[in-house]
């Protein structure tokens, strides 16, 4: 039987990024239980090393590592590397396939090949501040991908039936039919290596909240910190000199003088903990032994982390918007992401309450459990078919 040949895009595969892990990890879980598939898998030139270890003994796996970084040469000739790579490397890699998996809509290519597109969120679609803030002035160009990539695909993969509906409210000519749902997982593998905590000078005796992610307004990382200067303020001094937030991710350049403000505005000091580079075996340690992990966004595709936290056992504050109560069902504390007296409250229950903690702790287990990569590969795998018919 000939197999079906699918170009899988991996440029975007290695990080610790939401579409990095989602990429990843279904690739993986497709290998395992369609081995009538055979993938080129197409990254950044001078990669290829990095990605044999995650295929051991596999067979239908073909890494194309022909790509160009765009940023290479800076943002300037960003426009030019994306041209070759769209019109060279790209249509090199496909020569042969039979469909192809475009996983990052920024970095679509088009091809005459059937094509399959995941829509992690519809975000450049919004009006909101920090839509056009974190876009600046390409809004208009990534749009512009995003319509072509949807109008070109003959099916499109949301995470979340809040952006298939948010989808199909902003583009109504899309048929229903061609947009499936598939449900992501969150089984981060829970290590808890306390060493790893006095490393980052993480006392035993502190107590601490827990937040990870880029620094995006969108992240609502400021409000989060506005919340924890108020419910440190309000507790007595003992519970104040051991209350701590540490907060794990990436602040970008142009971010970092807000970010910095922020933290001397709030008087801050040792009580909050910036960790960047964070490995999973760091952040896994990190959601085991946090008081509660907070995570406001004023939006989310997906919200992988929520799931992540559940899996390690960490009780969960979200936002009661966008797909988060969707994903964490009754397994979280939901707060208004634009109150931070309801986050600061939030913070001060799972402080103050063990017996909530062990709830959500029992609930989060549960909750987790219904969602896992096994299953995203499958229904991955009928949009797959319905593309090829």
């Amino acid at each position: 039987m000939n197999k079906i040949k699918i170009g899988f895009d991996g440029r975007h595969f290695l990080g610790s990024g939401g579409i990095d892990r989602y990429s990843r990890e279904l690739l993986k879980a497709l290998v395992h239980i369609y081995p009538e598939y055979d993938f080129n898998l197409f990254t950044i030139r001078r990669k290829e090393k990095l990605f044999y270890p995650l295929f051991p003994q596999t067979n239908n796996i073909h890494i194309k590592a022909g790509f160009l970084h765009h940023f290479m040469l800076g943002n300037q000739v960003e426009p030019l590397l994306r041209y070759i790579n769209n019109t060279y490397f790209f249509q090199k890699s496909m020569s042969n396939c039979d469909l192809y998996h475009c996983t990052n809509p920024f970095f679509y290519c088009q091809t005459t090949t059937p094509s399959v597109i995941t829509i992690h969120d519809v975000f450049p679609f919004y009006e909101e501040e920090w839509t056009r803030n974190f876009l600046g002035k390409n809004t208009d160009r990534i749009r512009n991908i995003f319509y072509r990539g949807i109008h070109d695909s003959r099916a499109i993969i949301t995470p979340t039936y809040t952006v298939k509906k948010e989808l199909l409210e902003y583009i109504p000519d899309i048929a229903a039919e061609k947009v499936f749902v598939t449900y992501e997982a969150g089984d981060f593998t829970p290590i808890n290596d306390v060493s790893l905590l006095q490393q980052y000078n993480i006392k035993s005796s502190d107590t601490y909240f827990f937040h990870v992610g880029r620094f995006d307004p969108r992240k609502n990382l400021l409000g989060i910190l506005d919340a924890f200067a108020l419910l440190r303020d309000s507790l007595p001094q003992t519970e104040r000199d051991s209350l701590r937030f540490v907060y794990a991710g990436k602040v970008g350049k142009e971010d970092e003088s807000t970010f910095q403000k922020k933290i001397q505005e709030l008087n801050l000091g040792d009580s909050f903990l910036y960790i960047h580079g964070a490995n999973d075996m760091v952040i896994s340690t990190l959601f085991m032994n946090a008081q509660g992990f907070v995570f406001p966004s004023y939006a989310e595709g997906f919200g992988l982390p929520v799931l992540e936290a559940m899996h390690c056992g960490c009780p969960v504050i979200t936002s009661n918007t966008s797909c988060l109560p969707e994903i964490a069902g009754d397994a979280a504390l939901y707060v208004n992401p634009y109150d931070i007296h309801d986050i600061a409250h939030a913070m001060n229950q799972l402080l103050h309450n063990n017996s909530l903690r062990a709830e959500l702790q029992q609930k989060g287990y549960i909750q987790t459990a219904k969602f896992s990569w096994k299953r995203c590969a499958q229904e991955t795998h009928q949009a797959y078919q319905f593309a090829l018919r």
